[in-house]
């Protein structure tokens, strides 16, 4: 057992009674940051808070400093931009300015030599040192240098597009969207056929088919900007192209988007794209004579399944696209 102070949040593991509460009583609460910025350490214990330091300098003075700077050079005219460019070349064609860069790469000679001994250029490279790459699409095979080959997996953009058509839930990345893996366990894959791309989609999918509804998975795609207003099109910093397709029809009737509580959050980076989604859908559906549903985990409740429940499930409705998944719920 332990006890933790209700004011500077420290922890008494070891402690015997009257200590705890002569802390409480005489504890003031958490300090102030060391370096006279105004603001309260978070964590006990620390002097700083985090990105702080004795001298006084902090992330958000130099935000500040990155951001007037960027201001001072977009008021600037292009004569100007061409003047301040001319006087740093001229500066480092000096002999000064030449030292300084000599000894500039003195000092990281090493380092980059260390980094490039036996490698060879990529112009230069034999057949043998590179790397045989096929396309996840056409199947056709090209030799790549190394570190084009751990990165390309399409022999043109056409393949591309046509691969990861039809196929969003198996080449999602749970990370896209929200951090911290917050949408649902990042779980993929179909059951009954229907795809899903999270607990909370399977979820749903198992509680619509107790019901006995008819699920098509992403039925449509809805270009957003056609269904905001000029006002909401600038607010939200939404680009012509931008689209977006609900997760479900239901009945034929019904669009339903499901999305973690966590998004809908002001704080959080994807609340102002998912505002224009939902705004996007309410106008799709108000032309369209369809109906609409939000869903959250909170909205969801005890019907999000555990991953107990989901390892009850039959084997034969079930289909993960990730190996990782397939032995974790096997």
């Amino acid at each position: 057992m332990s006890l933790v102070c209700p004011k500077c949040g420290r922890i008494y593991t070891k402690f015997v009674n009257s200590h705890y509460a002569k802390h409480v009583e005489k504890c003031q609460g958490l300090p102030f940051c060391g370096c006279d910025c105004g603001g309260k350490v978070t964590k006990p214990g620390n002097k700083y808070i985090y990105g702080h330091s004795h001298r006084g300098r902090t992330f958000a003075k130099s935000e500040k400093r990155s951001t007037s700077m960027k201001k001072r050079w977009a008021d600037l005219t292009d004569e100007e931009r061409k003047e301040i460019g001319r006087k740093i070349s001229n500066t480092k064609n000096t002999p000064e300015g030449k030292l300084k860069t000599k000894l500039a790469y003195q000092k990281c000679k090493d380092i980059i030599v260390s980094k490039l001994k036996g490698r060879s250029p990529s112009n230069k490279m034999d057949d043998s040192q590179r790397i045989l790459v096929e396309c996840l699409n056409c199947g056709k095979e090209e030799l790549l240098v190394p570190c084009i080959a751990k990165k390309k997996k399409f022999c043109c953009r056409e393949c591309k597009n046509e691969y990861r058509r039809g196929r969003p839930a198996e080449n999602w990345n749970i990370n896209s969207a929200i951090k911290n893996n917050s949408g649902g366990k990042g779980i993929s894959g179909k059951y009954k056929g229907i795809r899903f791309r999270s607990s909370y989609e399977l979820s749903f999918l198992v509680r619509a088919f107790q019901l006995g509804h008819d699920v098509v998975a992403e039925p449509i795609c809805i270009k957003i900007w056609d269904y905001l207003s000029s006002v909401n099109r600038e607010a939200f910093d939404i680009p012509p192209n931008r689209r977006y397709i609900p997760d479900y029809l239901l009945n034929g009737k019904c669009l339903v988007e499901i999305k973690p509580e966590i998004s809908l959050l002001p704080e959080s980076e994807s609340f102002p794209l998912v505002i224009a989604k939902l705004i996007a859908l309410e106008e799709y559906c108000k032309q369209n004579n369809l109906d609409y549903m939000l869903l959250t985990d909170e909205d969801m409740g005890k019907l999000i399944l555990s991953t107990r429940q989901i390892c009850s499930l039959p084997k034969n409705d079930l289909v993960f696209f990730k190996e990782k998944h397939r032995e974790r719920f096997g």
